[in-house]
């Protein structure tokens, strides 16, 4: 497949998804970092080939700053090994005082600074980033098509190398920012 016609399919593949989850609303959380709550979106986070349209269950939410913008809500659905592969789900929620027209991106909702999730094994000092595939295109989300309207969730999935399975927790970060720390790896 040409690069072109790669790039408007996942370009269509986010608006599909994006639209799905502009219907969507968010529920519960909490303003402190690293609290746990039964936060809820209601758009399951999935590649972007295959949405779901089941409610995720929101294991633990952060707030960050999107620099003067206002906060944003991250949700941790899970973080799961699969195989040779490490699968993260989150849940971004911005709280941005003003609205943007075309919605607002994942680079956005970092301050503009990028948007690079990674995750860190502290115990063997190890960085996983995201996995790219044949044609160099990162598995998760691209930062600034993927958006979502003010107040509403944008359900993101992150395919990562897979840690050892002696690696039981894992630390999750948004560019150099932890975001959650010690993250239960399921398999």
């Amino acid at each position: 497949m040409p690069r072109s016609h790669h790039r408007l399919s996942l370009a269509v593949t986010a608006l599909v998804t994006l639209a799905t989850l502009t219907t969507a609303a968010c529920s519960g959380g909490s303003d402190g970092p690293d609290a746990s709550g039964p936060a809820a979106g209601s758009a399951r986070p999935a590649s972007p080939a295959s949405p779901r349209n089941e409610n995720p269950a929101v294991t633990r939410t952060t707030r960050l700053t999107a620099g003067k913008d206002g906060p944003v809500e991250i949700g941790l659905v899970d973080l799961h090994v699969s195989g040779r592969l490490a699968v993260l789900r989150l849940i971004f929620t911005p709280h941005l005082r003003t609205d943007r027209p075309g919605g607002v991106s994942l680079l956005d909702m970092a301050g503009g600074r990028g948007a690079s999730v990674s995750l860190v094994d502290t115990e063997h000092l190890r960085r996983y980033l995201v996995v790219r595939d044949s044609h160099n295109e990162p598995l998760g989300p691209n930062p600034v098509l993927a958006r979502t309207a003010n107040d509403s969730p944008l359900a993101a999935t992150f395919t990562f190398a897979a840690p050892p399975a002696e690696v039981k927790k894992i630390d999750v970060y948004l560019d150099d920012q932890i975001v959650f720390d010690g993250v239960d790896v399921a398999s």
